[in-house]
């Protein structure tokens, strides 16, 4: 599902960047899918048993996807344009971490950490200090979907 987001997410900054005839409702049919995925699979059906504080958020995604519905494919009151100005490049920033970076580095850091604690522990058995330590660091769980 995650390269099913991250294209959707891919069309929806080009479909901003160059628009095509009814480009804002297509955005807005993505951001209201995404949104309301998060809020009713990811809150409210898996998040809960961890946290119950995850039915306030949940709601909220919720809500916030109902809004989009209203506002951008019934009302039609949401466009969607790319500028070139300080506060778009910043924003391009974040979202080029956040589909790129962000998921790679996450990744690396724990393969980085599993083989070191490997390697390390085939050449320095006795150090149980380290030992402790690269076990700690390689309990990291991927709950990546």
């Amino acid at each position: 599902m995650q390269i099913l987001f991250n294209l959707l997410a891919v069309a929806a900054i080009l479909l901003a960047i160059k628009p095509i005839r009814n480009s804002n409702r297509i955005i807005v049919a993505i951001l209201a899918f995404l949104w309301l995925w998060m809020g009713i699979v990811y809150h409210l059906m898996f998040f809960t048993g961890i946290n119950k504080a995850a039915y306030v958020f949940g709601a909220a995604y919720v809500v916030q996807g109902g809004l989009f519905v209203f506002a951008g494919l019934i009302r039609s009151d949401l466009s969607f344009r790319h500028r070139l100005n300080a506060v778009t490049i910043f924003g391009d920033l974040l979202v080029l971490y956040a589909l790129i970076i962000y998921p790679f580095r996450a990744t690396s850091l724990v393969m980085l950490i599993r083989n070191l604690r490997h390697s390390v522990f085939r050449v320095r058995r006795q150090s149980s200090r380290l030992e402790f330590c690269c076990g700690l660091m390689s309990t990291y769980r991927d709950t990546s979907w």
